[in-house]
């Protein structure tokens, strides 16, 4: 089994986006990013960082899953 991380980013607008990632280091990465202060406010609200897992089969991917892009480093920690 596998854990596909699922991040919801706020938009700015009112609207929010949901991002995957298989990447467990990627969300660590978030988790400290976020106790420092340095994670961008499109990726917390005033409860702080949240992810949800869920548990698959090790022989799912993005595209077995219909999932057409899987979030990386450079979409949190670059600035858009």
């Amino acid at each position: 089994m596998k854990k596909l991380y699922i991040v919801i980013s706020d938009n700015g607008d009112g609207s929010s986006s949901t991002h995957y990632t298989f990447d467990s280091e990627l969300i660590k990465r978030m988790e400290a990013a976020m106790d420092e202060g340095t994670l961008s406010e499109q990726w917390y609200d005033g409860d702080g960082f949240h992810y949800d897992e869920l548990y698959l089969p090790d022989e799912c991917t993005m595209q077995s899953l219909g999932i057409p892009y899987e979030m990386d480093a450079d979409d949190i920690f670059t600035e858009w």
